[in-house]
C-alpha cells in the first residue's frame, strides 16, 4: 500500500488498524520526539509502524514473501537521492526504495488516497494494481515504476489540494523559483 500524505492518511491507517488489517508501516527513519510520539500512538492502536533502516527493509521484505502487507508513504523528500522521478511534471527529491521492494518479492502494489468530506467522513479510494515493470537499467527501472505510482498519487492530490499534508521541498529546483524577503 503506498500512500500520499493527504489529511486522511493517518486516520485511514488508524481505521484499518481498527477493523483488524494487519501491516507493516514504514515510517521516516531517526524520527524526532514529535514523530517518535506520533509512531507510538500508533502502534498503542493497533498499527505495527517502523522506522525506514535496513532492519526494516529485511522485515518488510519477509513480510512481503510471507504474503503480508506493507504500507508507507510515497511523496515524502528524501535528500541526497540520485533518483529524481516526475512528479507533476517536475523532478522531484522522492523515495523509490519501495519499488525495489516490490520488484524483489514480486509485491503486488496499489496506492491509497485519502479523503476527507465537510462532514468528516474519510473516503479511502484503492486504485487498480499498479503493475511495475522490469528494466535493464536499474536506475530507469526504479525511478520508471515510481513515477507509474506518482502519477495515480496525483490524481489523489488534485481531487483537493488543499488536503496535501506534505509541507517539505518536494522539487529541489523549485526552491530557486521562490522569492527571499
Amino acid at each position: 500500500m503506498l500512500m500520499p500524505h493527504l489529511s486522511g492518511f493517518n486516520i485511514g491507517g488508524l481505521y484499518l488498524a481498527q477493523i483488524g488489517f494487519k501491516f507493516l508501516t514504514l515510517a521516516i527513519p531517526n524520527p524526532n520526539k514529535g514523530y517518535a510520539w506520533q509512531n507510538k500512538l500508533r502502534n498503542d492502536r493497533g498499527m505495527e509502524v517502523v522506522p525506514l533502516s535496513m532492519e526494516a527493509m529485511q522485515h518488510a521484505r519477509q513480510r512481503l514473501q510471507s504474503g503480508g502487507t506493507v504500507a508507507t508513504g510515497i511523496d515524502r523528500p528524501l535528500d541526497g537521492s540520485d533518483h529524481e522521478p516526475k512528479f507533476f511534471g517536475r523532478k522531484a527529491a522522492l523515495p523509490v526504495a519501495y519499488v525495489k521492494l516490490a520488484l524483489k518479492t514480486n509485491a503486488r502494489v496499489f496506492v491509497l488516497g485519502f479523503q476527507t468530506l465537510a462532514d468528516g467522513t474519510i473516503v479511502v479510494d484503492v486504485s487498480p494494481q499498479v503493475e511495475f515493470e522490469h528494466r535493464e537499467d536499474t536506475h530507469d527501472e526504479l525511478v520508471f515504476n515510481a513515477e507509474k505510482v506518482l502519477k495515480i498519487a496525483e490524481q489523489h492530490i488534485r481531487l483537493d489540494p488543499s488536503q496535501w499534508m506534505m509541507f517539505l521541498p518536494v522539487w529541489p529546483d523549485a526552491k530557486k523559483e521562490v522569492p527571499t524577503i
